[in-house]
């Protein structure tokens, strides 16, 4: 688990190679991220196929933005039927939007 989005380094012996090894060899990794992430996380996310928009960036829709929003449209009110149907994945079925608001 990496919750450290701005970490510029992470010490001792661990870098992003011994995390991608680790993930090659069946471990599980869960990292969050911000708009503001850093470089090594970046890195990081790109050997394992994710790839993130530009720093200080947002995801923006113009159609399923929060109410609340302050005209941006950067907070994503995301209806529960667009999820994938497992309850595996998901949980069990919500009623209520998903609010997301972050970087891509």
């Amino acid at each position: 688990v990496i919750f450290a989005p701005t970490v510029e380094e992470f010490g001792g012996t661990l870098n992003v190679a011994t995390v991608t090894d680790f993930v090659d060899g069946g471990g599980n990794l869960l990292v969050a991220a911000s708009s503001d992430v850093s470089e090594l996380l970046r890195e990081l996310a790109a050997e394992v196929g994710v790839e993130l928009d530009e720093k200080n960036t947002a995801v923006i829709d113009h159609m399923s933005f929060d109410q609340r929003d302050e005209g941006k449209h950067t907070r994503l009110a995301v209806n529960p039927l667009n999820l994938i149907k497992s309850e595996l994945v998901v949980g069990k079925r919500s009623t209520s939007p998903i609010l997301f608001e972050g970087v891509g």
